[in-house]
């Protein structure tokens, strides 16, 4: 998720010539995304069971984790972390498509819009951030995990799958999701101004890719409610 853990932690070591730049996070972002759209092009071909699906899930579980608590690795990993959630995502939005055609590519849209909105936003400093906006940031994250477990433990009785209700409570998850990211923008910004090492552009094209892939997934979740209610 974003107020995003993974950036929340980047380390402030500044020592050698080459220095966080914005392009360089950029670079490093896009190729992040290239290798997830590569992985998700090639699941249709790649016979895998839910054996495999789960492992595949569960290992780049632990790859994101051992990114994060050690940041070092995030040159050598997080490629890895790409292509495997690249699958998952592909075989998530191939379930999806199955009930509604179409459905994904409106989602992966909807997603780069809100992603390029709310970066042209903070870079006219339409959107600001404050002590205030991480505390709100962070309580709307926290009350959104604590109701998808809620939910999780009663069977998916509390949140409705269709309906006004189901849209709204979705809703609002995309609109904290998308709106967190300005908190990811600042975490880059300040890597720039502190001159931190080159190496931690990988880091953070990390957390800007964790970030993404959970937008998209709430975007889809919410297109499907919404096409539930329809």
């Amino acid at each position: 998720m974003s107020e995003n853990f993974a950036l929340k932690r980047v380390e402030r070591t500044s020592i050698g010539n080459d220095k966080v730049s914005f392009a360089g996070v950029k670079v490093k972002t896009l190729i992040l995304l290239a290798i997830m759209v590569c992985a998700m092009l090639l699941f249709p071909y790649m016979a895998l069971g839910n054996i495999a699906l789960i492992g595949i899930a569960l290992t780049g579980f632990v790859i994101g984790l051992v990114v994060i608590f050690k940041q070092s690795t995030a040159p050598y990993l997080s490629p890895v972390y790409a292509a495997l959630q690249g699958l998952v995502i592909s075989f998530i939005s191939s379930m999806a498509e199955q009930q509604y055609q179409g459905i994904a590519v409106s989602a992966a849209v909807v997603t780069i819009i809100l992603f390029t909105v709310v970066l042209t936003l903070y870079k006219k400093r339409i959107l600001k951030t404050n002590e205030n906006t991480v505390l709100y940031i962070c309580g709307a994250l926290l009350s959104i995990l604590v109701l998808r477990l809620v939910d999780l433990a009663m069977g998916g009785a509390l949140i409705p799958a269709s309906g006004f209700f189901g849209i709204g409570i979705q809703a609002v998850v995309v609109g904290v999701a998308t709106y967190s990211f300005i908190l990811d923008f600042k975490e880059v910004e300040k890597a720039v101004e502190e001159g931190l090492e080159k190496r931690h552009e990988w880091y953070l094209a990390f957390g800007l890719l964790v970030g993404i892939i959970w937008l998209y997934l709430e975007v889809l979740r919410l297109l499907r409610t919404i096409k539930e209610k329809v």
